[in-house]
């Protein structure tokens, strides 16, 4: 029994994996659909960063990288509205940070500088 558990585990996992390699596509600046991602690099000392997302099955996904003190946008198209996210920032000289978790379900937004694990979060009502 436990093997049949351990089987349809790995079989689940491995399709919410592929699922997610499918549907997300590339990362684009900005762009209409999906989840918009703006991430300020406001790291001290100042570092370029390389931006992911990931959420609670263990996908994750290249965003873009960001030159210090510069901003960007990004579009997300998440597997699941109900899956936790993290936003995770990983600096040119080795340091990484991760963002306080969300849930993409009813946002349109979401705004995160490294510095703070803090994101701001914008409703779909607020960008209507």
């Amino acid at each position: 029994m436990h093997g049949k558990r351990t089987a349809r585990k790995l079989v689940l996992g491995l399709a919410a994996l592929m699922v997610t390699a499918c549907a997300s596509g590339t990362a684009g600046a900005g762009g209409s659909g999906g989840l918009r991602v703006r991430v300020t690099n406001d790291l001290v000392p100042p570092a370029s960063i390389t931006v992911w997302i990931t959420n609670e099955m263990g996908s994750r996904r290249r965003l873009g990288t960001i030159a210090p003190d510069a901003q960007q946008e990004f579009s997300y198209s998440p597997v699941s509205q109900s899956m936790e996210h993290r936003l995770v920032a990983e600096a040119m000289d080795g340091r990484e940070i991760t963002s306080d978790a969300f849930v993409p379900a009813g946002i349109a937004a979401v705004i995160w500088g490294p510095r703070s694990p803090v994101l701001r979060l914008e409703s779909s009502r607020q960008s209507q």
